[in-house]
């Protein structure tokens, strides 16, 4: 059987995940639960809607804020890692901070376009804690070009995982040779200095 829904006080959708909690087994002495079941058993799916929000300018993120109702009982820390849905597709990702606290959810291109949705378009969103490992790996041809230029393998392993994901995810959409290899040149250029690519 499938564990019960019910409604977060917002009145978006929560799952209960305790039932999944019991396939790890339980304590055999009496006491609070801990590691893994004590996670699964603090996790719900977050359901909300927002607006796709692009700021003005050259290399700006297209993102959806989440109600703070939400962001309180998702929980810590503040860049959280979480996998859900938007407008009905996958994602993976971790929730940013804004400097007064609120968090949001950038919503990649790929995704965007997958859904047919873009900014001012409201979506539906779902999410939960991601409490799966994290590593993106760069891919032999982006490795190789790294390491051929002074200081940019290093920088590149400094990067978060999202925004990892974000050159190899740019570089592995291109649909020609030539179209991957001038990707790589680029994600080089702008990793050695330091440059983040926007989605």
């Amino acid at each position: 059987m499938r564990p019960p829904r019910n409604l977060s006080p917002s009145g978006g959708e929560r799952r209960d995940l305790r039932s999944v909690a019991g396939r790890f087994g339980r304590e055999a002495t009496r006491g609070p639960r801990v590691g893994l079941a004590a996670k699964l058993d603090q996790m719900a799916m977050e359901s909300f809607e927002g607006r796709l929000v692009r700021p003005e300018g050259t290399g700006t993120w297209t993102y959806v804020d989440v109600p703070a109702a939400v962001s309180d009982r998702l929980g810590t820390p503040a860049r959280l890692p979480v996998s859900g849905t938007v407008a009905g597709q996958p994602l993976r990702s971790t929730l940013m901070v804004f400097a007064g606290g609120a968090r949001y959810l950038v919503v990649p291109r790929e995704l965007r376009e997958a859904a047919g949705v873009g900014p001012g378009d409201v979506v539906r969103v779902e999410l939960e804690p991601d409490l799966e490992p994290r590593t993106v790996e760069a891919p032999p041809d982006l490795s190789a070009a790294l390491e051929g230029t002074p200081g940019a393998s290093a920088a590149f392993t400094r990067l978060a995982n999202s925004h990892k994901k974000a050159y190899v995810d740019w570089i592995d959409a291109a649909k020609r040779p030539e179209t991957r290899e001038r990707r790589i040149f680029k994600s080089v250029d702008m990793i050695a200095v330091g440059k983040k690519l926007k989605g």
